[in-house]
């Protein structure tokens, strides 16, 4: 299945630190499906994989023309 190693996940205010933007923003983000979470009752929490994806889907490479 998949692998049994613990995947970091990230409270809403711990992904709105690490972006730089407020917790609003990354609950917006997470409304509009543009960020994957996992619910946890009426929490919604981040994998550190599902930032990364999302980081690299809004990366601007500046080569590509």
């Amino acid at each position: 299945m998949g692998s049994n190693l613990p995947i970091p996940i990230l409270s809403i205010d711990a992904v709105a630190e690490h972006m730089g933007v407020h917790r609003k923003t990354v609950e917006r983000w997470i409304h509009r499906g543009e960020m994957g979470h996992v619910p946890a009752g009426r929490r919604r929490l981040v994998r550190a994989d599902q930032l990364q994806a999302f980081i690299d889907a809004h990366t601007i490479d500046p080569d590509a023309d």
